[in-house]
């Protein structure tokens, strides 16, 4: 099945708790437009930021390339969407 064009990216300083509830409600929003989403959680944790060359030290940086990266995942998964 090929996803709908939208998604959601989310850079959260919070526990995996509260993350999973975040997700839960996301969900229950996006369900009454489309398909079940595919739900990817990552740390960004400092092996994450080694691997990108360093941790940016505004948010929004850091947000810009979390959002940048989950394109390329979704890219790499369904290669159909442009």
């Amino acid at each position: 099945m090929i996803p709908s064009r939208r998604g959601l990216v989310t850079t959260a300083m919070t526990s995996l708790l509260e993350l999973a509830r975040l997700c839960a409600h996301q969900r229950e929003m996006i369900e009454a437009f489309s398909p079940l989403p595919n739900i990817k959680v990552i740390s960004t944790d400092a092996a994450y930021w080694a691997r990108k060359k360093g941790r940016p030290e505004l948010i929004e940086q850091r947000q810009v390339q979390n959002a940048r990266h989950a394109g390329s995942l979704v890219r790499a998964t369904y290669p159909e969407i442009e």
